[in-house]
């Protein structure tokens, strides 16, 4: 019975079902090579777009002057965000997983599940979201009218779809990344050595520095364009998950960066025990390797996204309302 369950939680959640969710909320993507398939999901993306700003010139036409802000600029960040990958055709996930997956077969690798922390993750985002929306039905009339739910909630959750992607990609990077890692330290290990002897030791290290290589390759290859995001939510706990959910792929950088110190200790300590010169300049050439060509997730070339940015915003955030209380305590 669980097992059901879990099967057709991880069949719904899907990264192919998301993305398609993702199109049905406006956000385009590449769907198919066939030029017939991606002109009928442009058009749609057109068709709903133009579908909301009619909706939204209904709602705010007899509205006070606060409704039609906040309509207004929540409606202009799916408008921008909706316009960015229309025009930059999206996100290139597929082309990532295809040549991922093709590492995956050079290594015999195989990986079940591509997504199963953010799948909990965004279980628990939809749930939140359902709290919140069915809170403000009973707090406000207007909120419980299905012309506010298609101008609102359904544009507010396209801008929340923007992220998805991202998080997906780096945490299937990460189980690659523990693939490559397992596999050096099995290469590594003593009995491995005694076993095939020096040559084939360096052989074996080569193959597992090509395989990280390829894997790094891959991701550059098809990253995309740097999303343009806005966010203003007017409830505070609503905005403090939308705030937190793009920092999501810097948690999984961290441990696709952890993998790789872990690479780099395994291979230390054989340069500890080795004593042919062969073997103990390949294991310090796989350490310089390891060490100049680290993986980096950066928004515009000058921002490193990692695990430390997250701690960092948090730790400003928190002094200027310590900052904001003192003032206030003095004014008082």
């Amino acid at each position: 019975m669980v097992a059901s369950i879990t099967s057709c939680v991880r069949s719904a959640l899907s990264i192919r079902a998301l993305m398609f969710v993702r199109l049905m909320t406006g956000l385009y993507f590449c769907v198919s090579s066939v030029r017939f398939v991606t002109l009928v999901a442009r058009l749609y993306v057109v068709f709903y777009v133009t579908v909301q700003l009619q909706y939204y010139s209904n709602v705010v036409f007899d509205a006070d002057f606060r409704t039609i802000i906040d309509y207004g600029f929540m409606l202009f960040q799916f408008i921008v965000t909706a316009l960015v990958n229309f025009l930059l055709d999206g996100e290139y996930i597929f082309n990532f997983l295809r040549e991922i997956r093709k590492i995956d077969y050079s290594m015999n690798n195989v990986v079940n599940d591509e997504i199963p922390m953010f799948r909990v993750i965004l279980i628990f985002v939809i749930l939140v979201k359902i709290c919140v929306a069915i809170t403000g039905c009973f707090i406000h009339k207007l909120y419980r009218s299905w012309r506010f739910f298609i101008t609102y909630y359904v544009p507010t959750t396209s801008v929340a779809f923007t992220n998805v992607t991202r998080i997906m990609m780096f945490e299937s990077l990460c189980h690659r990344m523990k693939a490559v890692r397992k596999r050096l330290e099995r290469e590594l290990s003593v009995a491995h050595r005694v076993e095939e002897g020096d040559d084939a030791m360096v052989h074996n290290l080569r193959n597992c520095m090509i395989i990280y290589k390829n894997i790094l390759n891959t991701v550059h290859e098809t990253e995309m364009p740097m999303k343009i995001l806005v966010y203003a939510l007017p409830a505070i706990f609503n905005t403090c998950l939308d705030t937190t959910y793009p920092f999501l792929p810097g948690i999984f950088v961290d441990m696709v960066n952890k993998e790789v110190d872990r690479m780099v200790l395994a291979v230390a300590k054989q340069l500890l025990v080795c004593r042919g010169t062969h073997w103990c300049n390949a294991l310090k050439d796989a350490v310089q390797y390891l060490g100049v060509r680290r993986f980096r997730y950066t928004v515009w070339r000058v921002v490193s996204i990692d695990s430390s940015l997250v701690l960092s915003t948090a730790s400003v955030a928190t002094t200027y309302v310590l900052a904001m209380l003192q003032f206030m305590h003095i004014y008082n």
